[in-house]
């Protein structure tokens, strides 16, 4: 695994971004979608999915709602708002957390929510310290990250070694994750 950091994006439900769209009324059809795959829907529930990224920017005023703390272990102890995720992904952590654990492995969060204002803030000061080529190649523009919608956390093990860092794509956790 390469990856830097692993972003979990946690959605209430599967998004199905393959052109299918789901209305409340097509429940029980059964659709076809863009690449002749038949869908059964089964319920809607995308209403937490949320698709953001370089190339599907957040609306300028988008605001997040349901926030909470999960009951999950961190790097830092400070009730912050990195520490914040949508309710329907904080219950989702906490069972992937749990699952970790009786699986005899320890996963800590590394940051949550982020605020536009603190994802601008954080962008800007990678700017100013690496320049604009090298922050854009770790670091989202304001409005393209999941962070900003309360549905992605970056997880590490809990002793908090390789946390947002390459070398945790090589540690025992970073596999369990991947495969879970």
């Amino acid at each position: 695994m390469s990856s830097a950091r692993l972003s979990i994006v946690l959605l209430s439900s599967i998004f199905l971004a393959s052109g299918c769209s789901i209305h409340d009324s097509d429940e029980g059809k059964v659709k076809v979608n863009e690449h002749k795959e038949t869908v059964k829907v089964e319920k809607n529930t995308v209403e937490s999915a949320v698709l953001v990224n370089k190339e599907n920017k957040l609306p300028q005023d988008y605001q997040t709602d349901d926030l909470v703390y999960p009951s999950i272990p961190f790097t830092f102890e400070e009730k912050i708002e990195k520490r914040m995720l949508k309710t329907v992904a904080a219950s989702a952590i906490e069972r992937l957390f749990t699952a970790a654990s009786n699986e005899g492995l320890g996963l800590a969060g590394v940051s949550a929510y982020r605020s536009h204002a603190t994802q601008e803030s954080l962008f800007n000061y990678y700017v100013d310290r690496d320049g604009l080529e090298a922050a854009l190649s770790y670091c989202a523009v304001p409005g393209t990250s999941e962070h900003e919608t309360g549905l992605a956390i970056d997880v590490t093990a809990s002793d908090g070694s390789c946390a947002a860092e390459d070398c945790f794509g090589d540690t025992k956790e970073a596999a369990w994750l991947a495969q879970h």
